[in-house]
């Protein structure tokens, strides 16, 4: 399933175009260009490919507006299903 670590995530650092780190089963976190990391999700809805953001960004500790790697996991998983 994960492919994304928290170290990796931590590592990764704003350029000059927004970018994306892929972390399997169609979770994404995009870095934008001023470092703000957000999660999104692909997913597949009556044939049609569609994508999804989490209303929380990256924070490697989960509190209130910010979701962990594994609370992505979570509603990634129930944004699936």
């Amino acid at each position: 399933m994960g492919k994304l670590t928290v170290r990796a995530i931590e590592s990764a650092r704003p350029r000059s175009a927004p970018y994306k780190l892929m972390d399997g089963d169609g979770l994404q976190l995009r870095v934008a260009s001023d470092g703000t990391k957000t999660w999104l999700v692909r997913y597949m809805l009556d044939g049609t490919e569609r994508q999804y953001r989490l209303p929380k960004t990256y924070r490697e500790i989960s509190g209130e507006g910010f979701a962990s790697l594994a609370d992505a996991r979570e509603q990634a998983a129930e944004l699936r299903s």
